[in-house]
């Protein structure tokens, strides 16, 4: 709802989406930014530019879950991808076993 009212030029809900979206990106790019403290994190990547490209996959893949789910994607595994991704991302880890 909230991109399609943006993509249809209300600013109000361009202000609402802005936000939310800067606030979910800071707060990955400090958590980002305490892992690459610790070393587990590659020290070359900008932690806000990686927070940023993740929060887009995280809504574009919202966006298209009814499209994936017509290729035969399975929701599960969409949300299992995508925990994987987000976890390695963050942590600079490998998921533990069975994730």
């Amino acid at each position: 709802m909230v991109d399609l009212a943006t993509l249809e030029g209300d600013q109000r809900f361009r202000q609402v989406r802005t936000r939310f979206t800067n606030e979910l990106t800071m707060a990955l790019s400090s958590i980002i930014e305490s892992f690459r403290n610790d070393g587990k994190h590659p020290a070359d990547l900008d932690t806000m530019a990686t927070a940023g490209v993740l929060v887009s996959m995280l809504a574009h893949v919202a966006a298209h879950r009814y499209g994936f789910e017509f290729w035969g994607i399975r929701t599960d595994d969409t949300t299992r991808s995508m925990a994987r991704i987000l976890y390695t991302t963050v942590t600079g880890l490998k998921p533990p076993a069975g994730a």
